[in-house]
C-alpha cells in the first residue's frame, strides 16, 4: 500500500521530474560542448585577472583547460547547485504545504493514514524525484564528454553527482520540515531560500568579506568541495554534514507534524 501511494505521488509529479531532467541534461551537454573551443583559447587567463569579488561568481578558472576542471568549476561550482536548489525548494514546498492550502490534506488524513506515514511517503517521493533527475545528470555528463572525445572517469562523475544529490536532498528536507512542522508556506519558503541561496551568497563572498568568512561553516556549500570530490572522491565529514542535516530535518518534520493542530 505504501509503495502504491508513493508511486501515485510520483506519478502526479511526472512532468515536473521529466522536464527538469531534460532541462538539466540539455544544459550539461551544451555546456560541455563548449569545452573544446575554450581549451584552445586564452579565456582562462582573462578570467584569472578578474578581481576577487567577480572571480567568486565564475569559479576557479585555473583548471579550465582540463575536462575535470571545466566540469567541476563551470558546472558544479555555480550553475548546477543553483538549479538543483531551486528543484529542492519546489519539491519541498509541493510535498509539504500545497495539500494544506488546497484542502487535500484534510481528505488524506480522513483516511486510515497516520501523520508519520504521510511524512515518510512524501520524503520517499522527494528522494525518488531527486534521484531520477540526478541519474539524468550523470548520463548527460558521460554523453557530453563522449561527444567531444574527452576522458572523464565514471568514478569522478558518480562522486560529484552523489554530492549534488545530497545537497539537493538536504535543501528539500529543510523546506519540507519547515512546511510540515508549521503549515506556513511563507516560513517554508524562507527556510529553503535561506538554506539554498543564503549558502550561495555566503560561500561566494566568504573569501573576500571577513565577517562572512566567520559564518561560512553554516553554509551548505561550504561542505560541497567540487574539486576535491572530482580528484579524490568523497570527504566523509562533508557527507555526514548533509546526512545529519537531512536526518534532523526529517525528525523535525515527523515530530512537528504529529503535534501540530491542523483543524481536521
Amino acid at each position: 500500500m505504501l509503495r502504491a501511494i508513493v508511486l501515485k505521488e510520483l506519478y502526479d509529479r511526472r512532468w515536473f521530474v521529466l522536464w527538469w531532467s531534460i532541462g538539466m541534461a540539455a544544459m550539461i551537454v551544451l555546456t560541455i560542448l563548449f569545452f573544446p573551443a575554450l581549451k584552445e583559447s586564452n579565456l582562462g587567463e582573462v578570467f584569472a585577472q578578474l578581481p576577487p569579488q567577480l572571480a567568486s561568481f565564475v569559479g576557479d578558472t585555473s583548471g579550465l583547460t582540463t575536462i575535470n576542471g571545466f566540469i567541476g568549476e563551470q558546472l558544479f561550482t555555480i550553475r548546477l547547485p543553483i538549479m538543483v536548489m531551486i528543484i529542492a525548494l519546489l519539491l519541498g514546498l509541493g510535498l509539504s504545504t500545497n495539500d494544506e492550502i488546497t484542502g487535500r490534506l484534510y481528505q488524506l488524513l480522513a483516511q486510515p493514514i497516520s501523520r508519520t506515514r504521510l511524512v515518510l511517503e512524501r520524503t520517499a517521493v522527494a528522494v525518488l524525484a531527486i534521484t531520477i533527475i540526478h541519474l539524468a545528470m550523470l548520463a548527460s555528463i558521460m554523453v557530453g564528454v563522449g561527444i567531444i572525445g574527452e576522458d572523464f572517469s565514471w568514478n569522478a562523475a558518480v562522486s560529484i553527482v552523489i554530492m549534488s544529490w545530497l545537497l539537493t536532498l538536504t535543501v528539500a528536507m529543510l523546506t519540507l520540515a519547515a512546511g510540515f512542522a508549521t503549515g506556513k508556506r511563507g516560513f517554508a519558503i524562507a527556510t529553503g531560500t535561506i538554506a539554498a541561496f543564503g549558502s550561495f551568497f555566503v560561500t561566494s563572498f566568504a573569501s573576500s568579506v571577513d565577517w562572512l568568512e566567520q559564518i561560512d561553516k553554516l553554509s551548505l556549500l561550504h561542505y560541497f568541495h567540487v574539486g576535491t570530490v572530482i580528484k579524490s572522491g568523497f570527504d566523509g565529514g562533508d557527507v555526514m554534514v548533509f546526512v545529519g542535516v537531512a536526518s534532523i530535518s526529517l525528525l523535525i518534520a515527523l515530530i512537528g507534524f504529529r503535534r501540530r493542530d491542523i483543524n481536521v
